[in-house]
This record gives C-alpha cells, structure tokens and sequence, in this order.
C-alpha cells in the first residue's frame, strides 16, 4: 500500500501549502476570517523554508506563463467598461495568492508531496462531508414543503436551491461533492477508517439529488478510480477493498431508497400546486416554522425536482442533450467575437450576455473560457488559455502513474469539465485555480 504516513517540519510545511490551495473549495464557505487564517497559514511557511527554497527553472517558467494571462485579462479590464468588474477582479487576486503558493511550493525543496496532497485532500472530505449530511436534511424539509431560513433570505434572487444543494450554483456544490468524493476514495486506501467511508456514502447520495446532470455522468470516474487504485496496489488488500467496494454500492443504495421513502412527493407536488411554503428559522434558541407569504410565493423562483430519473429527462435530443443554453450562449459569443476578432472587445461583452439572457438581473457570460478569453483579450489571450487547458490536460496522462497514485488524475478529468462549461475567465471558478494548480505542483515538483 502506498504510504502516506509523514512527519516532520518538512512534511507540516508541505501539509500547509495543500491546505492553503484547498482553499478554491473551501473559500467559498469559510469567509474573511477563514481567508486569514490562510494568509497565516502562508505567511508560517514562508519563515520556516526560507532556508530551503531554490529557483525552480521549469516551474519559474510555468508562473510566468500563468501570470502572462492575469496580466492580459487585468489589462482588458483596465481599458473596458463592466458593471461586473469587482467579481473579475476577485477572481485574480484570489489566483495570484494561488499563483505565489505554487511558486512557493515549485520552489521548496524538502516538499514532500504525500504531505501536499493529504494537506489538500484532508479539508476536502471534512467539508464535502458536512455539506452532504446538511444537503440530505434539507432535501428532506425540502420534499416535505419546509424552507430554510438561511437560504432562502441568501439566495433570494437567484430562487431556493434545489435538491440537496446549499448554494444556487448547484454544478458548483456538486463539484466539492465530486472532488470530495475521490479525496474520500484516496484516503480509505490510505487507512480504511469508517468515518471517511461514511462520508463517501453520504456524498454519492447528495450528489444525485443535487440536481446536477454532470455530477451523474462525472461520478463514473469514482469507481474507476477505486478500481484503478486496486491495480496500483498489485493485489495487496485487493481482496478487501472489491469487498468494500461492493458494500458501498449496497449502503449507498440504501441510502438513496431511504431518502426516497422519507420524502414525501405528494407534498412537494401539493406546494408547487399553491399551498403555502414553511419557513424555518431559528429565532432565540427556538426553531419556528413560518408560512411563506402569498406575495412572496409569487416572486419566489421554486425548487424543482431532482431525482436522476427526472435529470434524465432534460438531456433528450430536443433539447440538446442537456447543451441548449450553452449552444445559444456559444453562437451569440461567436457572433460578438467577429466584431472583433483579433484584439477582442475587453469586458463589454458581460453587459451584452447579462441583458440578453437574465434581463440585466445579474452579470452573465459565454459559460466557456476560451470564448471569453477571445472576446476579452483577442486571439492571443484565446491561445495561451488553450495552451494552458492543453498543458493541464497532458501532464497527468504523461505521467498518469503520479496521477493515479496521488490522485490529481481523476480530479483533473473532473474539474476541466466544470471549468470549460460554467466559467467566465480562466480564474473564475477558484476551485479550479485550486486543484489545477495542485495538479501542476504534484507532476512537476521532483520531491
């Protein structure tokens, strides 16, 4: 078995560098005072390998390369027009942390990436797991008319999530389930401790009553994975990982049919025909339960249904498969980007997409990075994201056996994915920056 064990002020160091790039998932729920807590965490690592970094040329280059494309987008910023500027802006500030993280790690010579990647993976399952089991109670209250409080006053405008989901952004909280879910698989070879099995369960079930069609087609790489990693161990314990393997498969369908049977559908359904919503809400140290006003129902964008049978409906040839907002997001980028095909328009186009197709509610865009990235910067803005998809694409296949083992393989097959159907710019999905980086570090870095 592939050993993970480490210690050590080396191995601390390393630990921390992953927990700090964890922090594309993580961010997203901890707030400011988490984001200090990481900019300690950064500032810790940098005092105690001071004495232990060395320029790392083929990593030098590769900061380089990224930092060429913040730069092109901040300039196509700086000489555009955009209501939605702030959100761009976050989005490279938040890579170039990352961006100094990965110079600092390419540059680390006692890293271990063992250490790297448990530090990464560790926060990844505590959180995906959290998430899942507050998701589950929440599809619960969900099909039985209840709303919570807390979500719904958050994500008013953009309508109650749905399903298990905690955010609006369901693709986006099914890809920390997702990435949450190998960490989980890497992890139980790792020591075979019940809590992340369970854990593994939980989030499987979350995630095909999230509502996201992808996380149904991308959870296919789990098992994949498990298998591959009973190939990498050469028939030790192989015997019982299959038996584990099929367990979950058993737990994970009781799971999911237990679900099924507390929900109550004739309930959901006699909502969504005009009874009232419950509100839930914790006033004091009370949990209160409130009808949703008649006003309010009617301003409400609603939840729908999201079990996989349903899911499997919406990707039929009439609409697409699953791709027809896309595709009408896609041509009308096209035609925006034959205005001006060379050196792009900068941001203008946010406006443009925003009024076109969400009545100029909320910022909206091509949904795909290379189009925006042509439509912001022009052809050479468009080419060196290619190269850059293009080189996270090759690098775990190139060296898949360091993929596989330290699983950044199968997190790459499913953040590319997520990033080339819901992003704006390359660095706007700090998942992505995160774990790509991470993926990067662990090919290069000769620890």
């Amino acid at each position: 078995m592939i050993d993970l064990n480490v210690r050590g002020d080396s191995k601390n160091n390393s630990m921390l560098l992953g927990f700090i790039l964890s922090f594309g998932f993580v961010g997203e729920w901890v707030g400011i005072y988490g984001w200090l807590l990481c900019m300690l965490a950064f500032v810790y690592v940098i005092f105690f390998a001071r004495n232990d970094l060395c320029v790392h040329r083929s990593g030098s280059l590769l900061c380089l390369f990224i930092l060429t494309i913040i730069v092109w987008y901040l300039v196509s910023l700086f000489y555009s027009s955009s209501d939605f500027k702030y959100d761009v802006y976050k989005s490279l500030a938040v890579s170039f942390y990352f961006l100094m993280v990965l110079f600092l790690a390419l540059c680390y010579t006692k890293l271990s990436r063992r250490a790297l990647i448990l530090g990464f993976l560790y926060p990844l399952v505590l959180l995906g797991g959290v998430v899942a089991v507050i998701g589950l109670v929440k599809f619960f209250l969900l099909e039985n008319g209840f709303l919570i409080g807390v979500l719904l006053d958050k994500f008013w405008s953009q309508g109650y999530p749905s399903g298990t989901a905690l955010r609006s952004d369901y693709n986006m909280n099914s890809l920390l389930l997702l990435v949450a879910s190998i960490a989980c698989v890497r992890l139980y070879f790792y020591k075979s401790s019940s809590w992340v099995f369970a854990f593994l369960v939980f989030m499987l079930s979350a995630g095909l009553l999230s509502g996201s069609r992808r996380f149904m087609l991308m959870a296919m790489l789990i098992p994949v994975y498990w298998m591959a990693l009973i190939w990498i161990e050469r028939g030790r314990s192989s015997g019982r990982m299959l038996s584990s393997f099929g367990i979950l498969l058993l737990v994970g369908i009781f799971t999911y049919a237990l679900v099924g049977f507390v929900s109550s559908a004739e309930k959901f359904k006699q909502v969504r025909a005009g009874e009232a919503w419950q509100v839930l809400s914790v006033q004091g140290f009370k949990l209160r339960s409130v009808e949703l006003s008649a006003e309010d129902s009617l301003v409400l964008k609603e939840p729908w249904r999201t079990y996989p049978e349903v899911l499997a409906n919406t990707m039929s040839a009439q609409e697409q498969y699953g791709f027809e907002s896309r595709i009408v997001r896609w041509v009308f980028a096209w035609d925006l980007i034959k205005d001006a095909i060379w050196f792009g328009s900068g941001f203008s186009y946010h406006e443009k997409f925003s009024c076109k197709f969400v009545a100029c509610k909320h910022v909206d865009y091509p949904h795909s990075p290379i189009l925006s990235a042509w439509l912001a910067g022009g052809v050479g803005l468009f080419f060196l994201v290619c190269v850059f998809y293009s080189l996270l694409g090759m690098l775990p296949v190139w060296r898949w056996y360091v993929g596989l083992k330290f699983a950044v393989t199968p997190i790459v097959l499913m953040i590319v994915p997520f990033s080339l159907l819901s992003g704006d710019t390359l660095f706007s999905i700090p998942a992505f920056v995160g774990s790509s980086f991470i993926a990067l570090l662990v090919i290069l870095h000769k620890s």
